[in-house]
């Protein structure tokens, strides 16, 4: 995904990074676009063609089908949140509304944050050097 590229790109750059909490997101979520796992059209009740690639005779799998609300809470479709590294990564600011986001607009520390966010980054990468290295040796 695009956006998960440039979260990671614009992170390990120390670019502060404002995101909508946990709560928000799963409200907004219903309204993003999921390109090729969305239906066509949203009144179209037949799936896109790279659905029925996917689909391989078995019938579509209820995560794969979030193009409204009442399929992704029947899905539990938004219990991958809390684990998305958006919420996992350390420094990421995090609003809650227009309101909230305009006041860490305000009062936020631009350099303060790339800093934390530049010594996270060199740990995680530090991290997962090391852990593929493990991995190889073994």
């Amino acid at each position: 995904d695009n956006d998960v590229m440039s979260f990671y790109e614009l992170y390990h750059a120390a670019v502060p990074l404002l995101m909508p909490d946990e709560k928000l997101m799963t409200k907004w979520l219903p309204s993003v676009r999921w390109g090729s796992l969305e239906f066509e059209h949203p009144n179209d009740p037949k799936p896109s063609p790279s659905l029925i690639r996917l689909d391989h005779g078995q019938g579509l799998q209820a995560w794969m089908n979030q193009s409204t609300l009442r399929n992704v809470l029947e899905a539990e479709g938004t219990s991958w949140i809390a684990a998305a590294d958006y919420y996992r990564f350390p420094h990421v600011q995090y609003f809650h509304s227009v309101a909230s986001l305009v006041q860490q607009l305000q009062s936020l520390s631009p350099a303060t944050v790339a800093t934390s966010m530049r010594r996270a980054s060199q740990k995680i990468q530090s991290q997962t050097l090391a852990a593929y290295r493990q991995v190889l040796q073994h």
